[in-house]
């Protein structure tokens, strides 16, 4: 079949991994083989047990060879002769065996035993990586000192910086912080929905996610945000309001009519304020079960406090209260 048809019929030869680099490191061989040729290090005999791998290993190469032209051949017409995937690994692994044994009988002899990480491992990624590490010096101070490091370094993972929040989401946690009720928001184009002391504010943004529209008390609040200032709401959950209200009613007939967290007895001068157990922010709904009444200091002591740290403030307030 020609090529072109064979391209179209969307055959692809399959990927063969890498042959690992034999001979063991790279470095460590060149520094051997520069001592023998300098007439530092006697040149080594080669034993029986050498050239018998070495066979093995030439065999497997000529087999390799052999498939890899195999493929090369299934990839331009079709043959019932194409080797399959697990006859490649087969082959690909008897060679990386038989090379492997050449380099321990090479290195043996060279009286370099230890380029393994892993003897167990026939893998490329059981060999330890001593390319960076200096060799140790005559004094064996100073350079058994920067192999330590080396070694440390390579060894130790590295470490992320946590992604610092963006600003809108800084001053939605600011907005809480300052007393205002954080909205979710309505459609894509809502960066920040809140609820403050004047209805609820809108910060809008355009196609290219810049800030094109504020609407409330948006825009002061973002420049007092922006300035490092503070800014104090009083959301629909901490509102002052009477005690006609059907809910203030319902509240003070389950609860009494004293404070939450101080147990605090209702007045003029001290009148109630609905508070959200479970912070809108938080996700708490807005029903009866999730309500309180509380004092508008203790209410805004309080803040955007978790459930179970409104509990604590609340059995520490009555403890104060009683000891007093």
């Amino acid at each position: 079949m020609p090529r072109s048809a064979a391209a179209g019929r969307g055959r692809v030869m399959p990927r063969l991994p890498k042959r690992p680099r034999c001979g063991g490191l790279p470095d460590r061989e060149g520094r051997v083989m520069g001592a023998v040729l300098s007439g530092a290090t006697e040149a080594p005999s080669i034993p029986a047990a050498q050239m018998a791998s070495r066979h093995r290993a030439t065999k497997a190469e000529q087999r390799a060879a052999a498939l890899i032209a195999k493929v090369a051949a299934g990839h331009t017409r079709l043959s019932n002769e194409r080797p399959s995937l697990f006859e490649i690994r087969e082959v690909l692994q008897e060679l990386w065996a038989a090379r492997r044994a050449v380099d321990e009988v090479h290195f043996a002899a060279l009286g370099v035993a230890d380029f393994w990480e892993d003897p167990a491992s026939d893998h490329p990624a059981g060999r330890r990586d001593d390319r960076a590490v200096p060799e140790a010096g005559a004094d064996g101070v100073g350079s058994d000192r920067e192999r330590a490091a080396v070694m440390t370094e390579a060894s130790t993972p590295t470490k992320r910086r946590a992604r610092r929040p963006d600003e809108m989401t800084r001053f939605r946690e600011w907005l809480t912080a300052n007393g205002a009720e954080v909205l979710a928001p309505t459609n894509e184009w809502e960066v920040v929905r809140f609820r403050g002391d004047q209805g609820v504010s809108i910060v809008y943004r355009n196609a290219t996610k810049s800030i094109s529209r504020m609407t409330g008390q948006a825009a002061e609040a973002l420049a007092t945000f922006r300035t490092g200032g503070t800014m104090r709401f009083v959301s629909r959950g901490r509102t002052v309001i009477t005690r006609a209200e059907p809910l203030v009613r319902a509240l003070v007939e389950r609860d009494g009519a004293a404070c939450f967290y101080c147990d605090e007895s209702f007045t003029d001068a001290l009148p109630p304020t609905r508070e959200h157990l479970l912070s809108r922010t938080h996700g708490g709904p807005d029903h009866i079960a999730n309500q309180a009444l509380a004092c508008e200091p203790c209410n805004r002591r309080a803040g955007h406090l978790s459930l179970v740290e409104k509990i604590r403030l609340r059995d520490r307030l009555r403890a104060e209260r009683s000891a007093s």
